[in-house]
């Protein structure tokens, strides 16, 4: 082979790959976005590294605060402002809606035709009167006293024409009545200083030991069970009153975990929170033995007290023999009533018959035993449909022989 030939065949065998501009171009381009690319994934790598599990930010004071607030909020606002209303539908979302969306203890769902025909029956005014002041398990205004008469009117009007009513939207205050409004609640409020003078050394006084021990069940407590326990609203039973509580503690901590939990009486699933099982846990604790120190105890009004100390013995002198006797015929109609319907009946919350009260439940055993079982199953006053549980037909009808036989 020649020089020159052989000079082409070398260099045949180390010609460059890049035969055209567009490769070159392309080349150029891959050789910026390349680098880039494999900087981006290393990020995203050592970023995926250090990130913490899902959930683990769970027990955070920001994530602990938002699934224990209360479903009605608050805000301060300049008593000299202008004062602006709220719509009905603002008032439902804000207030009404955590019972009437689901039918918490028994109240007719927003939408019912059916359920809310009989109350439409009975005129605008009573609906305004029953939602101003309170009735069976729903407190004064939904339970939210900042709301106006006016704004409670808006939102019954809102939720009636929305279940089958044809009301008219009610007018708003002219601006001469608001200076007496305005008048009419600091006059109310006139007492407040004392009491806030009466309540300064609170927030300086040492945690109780019920505080000390329980810290998360003291915080939940207080942003949400405390709404109604503390005051006894709806039927709720007040944290000071140790006597009331003596039977749901009995119970043990888990039976009022699932009732707490799936919701009882007038009292939501949950308190109407988001809490935890673990939060509600520890609320629970913490409200025993707060309920079982002796501060809690002292705060109990004396006469009160004395009432209670006269009539237990008399109480269980005769429901004793009667629950005895239903115990050893009904055993499960003991277990429906010690899970479930003890939460109302055992201290005649909301209007219910009290357990062993021959006299409260005299007109019910007149009506029959098929008449109190559709009764129970359908839910009626307060008491929302099988309890607020999941019992069966026959558990139900278990549960109310036993109430019945206590009761003879």
């Amino acid at each position: 082979m020649s020089h020159e030939e052989h000079a082409t065949e070398s260099g045949k065998g180390h010609e460059g790959g890049i035969k055209t501009p567009r490769q070159l171009l392309i080349t150029v381009i891959l050789a910026f976005l390349i680098p880039i690319v494999i900087i981006m994934m290393l990020v995203n790598l050592v970023g995926a590294g250090i990130q913490t599990g899902a959930g683990s930010d769970g027990q955070t004071p920001e994530a602990i605060a938002k699934r224990i607030q209360p479903v009605a909020g608050f805000k301060l606002v300049d008593a000299n402002a202008p004062k602006v209303f709220l719509t009905g539908q603002q008032v439902f979302e804000s207030t009404c809606t955590a019972c009437h969306t689901a039918g918490v203890a028994g109240a007719p769902k927003f939408g019912d035709k059916a359920a809310w025909a009989p109350l439409i029956k009975l005129g605008y005014e009573a609906l305004i009167k029953n939602a101003i002041n309170g009735i069976g398990a729903m407190p004064p205004k939904g339970g939210n006293a900042s709301l106006s008469d006016f704004e409670v009117e808006r939102a019954v009007v809102y939720i009636a024409n929305h279940s089958g009513a044809s009301f008219d939207e009610p007018k708003e205050p002219s601006a001469e009545a608001a200076p007496a409004a305005v008048a009419t609640d600091a006059a109310a409020a006139a007492p407040a200083p004392a009491a806030q003078t009466a309540a300064a050394p609170a927030p300086t006084a040492a945690p109780t030991e019920a505080e000390t021990k329980h810290p998360l069940g003291s915080k939940v407590y207080k942003n949400t069970c405390a709404a109604c326990h503390d005051a006894g609203l709806a039927g709720a039973l007040k944290i000071d009153d140790k006597d009331a509580w003596k039977p749901f503690i009995e119970t043990g901590v888990e039976t009022m975990l699932q009732n707490t939990i799936n919701g009882v009486g007038a009292m939501p699933p949950r308190g109407g929170t988001q809490a935890t099982d673990e939060e509600i846990k520890a609320a629970i604790e913490y409200m025993i033995d707060e309920i079982n120190s002796e501060p809690a105890q002292a705060q109990a009004a004396p006469k009160a007290a004395e009432t209670t100390a006269a009539a237990a013995p008399k109480a269980a002198e005769a429901a004793a023999p009667a629950a005895a006797e239903g115990a050893a015929v009904n055993a499960v109609g003991e277990k429906i009533y010690k899970s479930v319907c003890f939460a109302c009946h055992a201290a005649g919350v909301a209007g219910a018959p009290k357990f062993g009260d021959k006299a409260a439940w005299e007109p019910f055993i007149k009506t029959g035993m098929d008449a109190m079982l559709k009764n129970a199953i359908n839910g009626v006053g307060a008491m929302p449909p099988r309890g607020g549980s999941q019992a069966s037909d026959e558990e139900i009808k278990a549960a109310i022989e036993y109430m019945v036989n206590a009761a003879s």
